[in-house]
């Protein structure tokens, strides 16, 4: 990182302009695309060398797919952002699976899909949305499907011969089982 300048030579502008790259390569994460990378190379057998150089190239896509993302942060107020980061799906106008649930179970009900239009960013009409969602029985249904397809993935993953790495990173993924069984025991 230290060596990433311009043949400009200008060390002091390069490193205002590397600022968003270095913050992002500073943030830890999940490394979900590391995790997966070997957790599929237990049956591929691709050489660790080349797995390191794949690896790294899928984190610099996935990098700067990041930078527009984060300058465009960046530039909003921090009111905003606060905001924006409830329900983000909604003030982005995200057709999410709820969502789609909620509007085809309730099609004479057009609230959900108004407030969708909306794009909100009034935390108190997207915890009335949610409200809407948890009444329709969308979260409910939401983890209904993702209990299937979780027990659909692990069994193709016994049917190809098991592999321990991707069933911690299925374990990993099973957030929502957990966040079910707190909000119902408080």
């Amino acid at each position: 990182m230290e060596n990433m300048f311009s043949t400009s030579g200008e060390k002091e502008t390069d490193e205002k302009l590397l600022q968003p790259f270095t913050y992002i390569m500073q943030v830890p994460g999940k490394q979900i695309r590391a995790k997966l990378a070997h957790a599929f190379n237990y049956w591929l057998k691709i050489p660790s060398d080349k797995l390191a150089v794949i690896g790294d190239i899928v984190q610099m896509l996935h990098n700067s797919s990041l930078l527009y993302v984060f300058t465009y942060r960046v530039e909003k107020s921090l009111t905003y952002s606060e905001n924006k980061s409830y329900c983000e799906d909604l003030t982005e106008g995200k057709f999410s699976f709820p969502i789609i649930h909620a509007i085809h179970t309730h099609p004479e009900d057009k609230q959900v899909i108004h407030i969708l239009r909306q794009r909100t960013r009034n935390v108190d009409v997207k915890k009335y949305c949610v409200k809407l969602l948890d009444n329709y029985g969308s979260f409910e249904h939401t983890r209904k499907v993702l209990t299937q397809l979780d027990a659909d993935a692990r069994k193709e993953v016994e049917n190809l011969g098991g592999n321990p790495l991707m069933i911690k990173i299925l374990d990993g993924l099973r957030t929502w089982s957990y966040n079910f069984d707190e909000k119902t025991n408080n």
